[in-house]
Protein backbone atom coordinates (compact mmCIF):
# COMPACT_ATOMS: atom_id res chain seq x y z
CA UNK A 1 0.00 0.00 0.00
CA UNK A 2 1.41 3.35 -1.03
CA UNK A 3 1.70 5.90 1.77
CA UNK A 4 0.23 9.24 0.89
CA UNK A 5 2.31 11.36 3.25
CA UNK A 6 1.38 14.71 1.67
CA UNK A 7 -2.37 14.04 2.02
CA UNK A 8 -2.03 12.66 5.54
CA UNK A 9 -0.10 15.76 6.60
CA UNK A 10 -2.80 17.99 5.13
CA UNK A 11 -5.55 16.10 6.96
CA UNK A 12 -3.53 16.18 10.21
CA UNK A 13 -3.14 19.94 9.86
CA UNK A 14 -6.91 20.31 10.26
CA UNK A 15 -7.39 17.44 12.71
CA UNK A 16 -8.40 19.58 15.70
CA UNK A 17 -10.20 22.24 13.70
CA UNK A 18 -13.98 22.28 13.58
CA UNK A 19 -14.20 22.21 9.81
CA UNK A 20 -15.47 19.53 7.47
CA UNK A 21 -12.70 17.67 5.67
CA UNK A 22 -13.61 16.44 2.20
CA UNK A 23 -11.52 13.98 0.21
CA UNK A 24 -12.50 13.84 -3.46
CA UNK A 25 -11.14 12.25 -6.61
CA UNK A 26 -11.91 9.90 -9.45
CA UNK A 27 -12.74 6.26 -8.79
CA UNK A 28 -9.65 4.27 -7.91
CA UNK A 29 -7.36 7.21 -7.11
CA UNK A 30 -6.87 6.20 -3.46
CA UNK A 31 -9.43 8.19 -1.43
CA UNK A 32 -10.34 5.19 0.71
CA UNK A 33 -6.68 4.31 1.24
CA UNK A 34 -5.91 7.84 2.45
CA UNK A 35 -8.84 7.75 4.87
CA UNK A 36 -7.88 4.29 6.15
CA UNK A 37 -4.30 5.47 6.67
CA UNK A 38 -5.59 8.57 8.46
CA UNK A 39 -7.67 6.35 10.76
CA UNK A 40 -4.45 4.60 11.74
CA UNK A 41 -2.79 7.97 12.42
CA UNK A 42 -5.70 8.94 14.67
CA UNK A 43 -5.51 5.64 16.55
CA UNK A 44 -1.74 6.10 17.03
CA UNK A 45 -2.56 9.47 18.60
CA UNK A 46 -4.80 7.69 21.10
CA UNK A 47 -8.19 8.24 19.50
CA UNK A 48 -10.12 4.97 19.80
CA UNK A 49 -11.68 3.48 16.68
CA UNK A 50 -15.16 3.65 18.23
CA UNK A 51 -14.91 7.46 18.11
CA UNK A 52 -14.68 7.46 14.32
CA UNK A 53 -17.40 7.06 11.71
CA UNK A 54 -16.36 5.60 8.38
CA UNK A 55 -19.06 5.25 5.76
CA UNK A 56 -18.58 3.61 2.35
CA UNK A 57 -21.41 5.23 0.43
CA UNK A 58 -21.09 2.75 -2.43
CA UNK A 59 -21.92 -0.23 -0.18
CA UNK A 60 -25.58 -1.24 -0.27
CA UNK A 61 -25.73 -1.21 3.55
CA UNK A 62 -25.23 2.56 3.44
CA UNK A 63 -27.33 3.31 0.32
CA UNK A 64 -29.92 5.26 2.31
CA UNK A 65 -27.17 7.63 3.44
CA UNK A 66 -26.87 9.06 -0.08
CA UNK A 67 -29.77 11.27 1.01
CA UNK A 68 -28.34 14.30 2.83
CA UNK A 69 -30.90 14.25 5.66
CA UNK A 70 -30.40 10.52 6.27
CA UNK A 71 -26.63 11.02 6.38
CA UNK A 72 -26.97 13.90 8.82
CA UNK A 73 -29.32 11.87 11.04
CA UNK A 74 -26.94 8.90 10.98
CA UNK A 75 -23.99 11.05 12.05
CA UNK A 76 -25.98 12.83 14.78
CA UNK A 77 -27.19 9.45 16.08
CA UNK A 78 -23.61 8.13 16.21
CA UNK A 79 -22.46 11.28 18.01
CA UNK A 80 -25.19 10.90 20.61
CA UNK A 81 -24.14 7.28 21.19
CA UNK A 82 -20.84 8.67 22.42
CA UNK A 83 -19.02 7.60 19.30
CA UNK A 84 -16.99 10.18 17.39
CA UNK A 85 -16.19 13.55 18.76
CA UNK A 86 -14.43 14.80 15.65
CA UNK A 87 -13.62 12.33 12.92
CA UNK A 88 -16.21 11.58 10.29
CA UNK A 89 -15.05 10.09 6.99
CA UNK A 90 -17.42 9.56 4.09
CA UNK A 91 -16.51 8.30 0.67
CA UNK A 92 -18.70 8.97 -2.33
CA UNK A 93 -19.32 6.11 -4.75
CA UNK A 94 -17.59 7.83 -7.67
CA UNK A 95 -16.70 11.22 -9.03
CA UNK A 96 -19.43 10.74 -11.65
CA UNK A 97 -22.16 10.45 -9.03
CA UNK A 98 -23.86 13.63 -7.99
CA UNK A 99 -23.19 14.83 -4.48
CA UNK A 100 -26.57 14.62 -2.73
CA UNK A 101 -25.72 17.10 -0.03
CA UNK A 102 -24.55 19.87 -2.33
CA UNK A 103 -26.86 22.82 -2.72
CA UNK A 104 -26.30 23.44 -6.45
Amino acid sequence: MIGRIQYLKELARYMDKHVIKVVTGIRGCGKSVVLEQFQKVLMQKGIPENRMIYVHLDESAFAKLLDAKNLENYIVEKLQDGAPSRSVCCRRPSARASCPWSRS
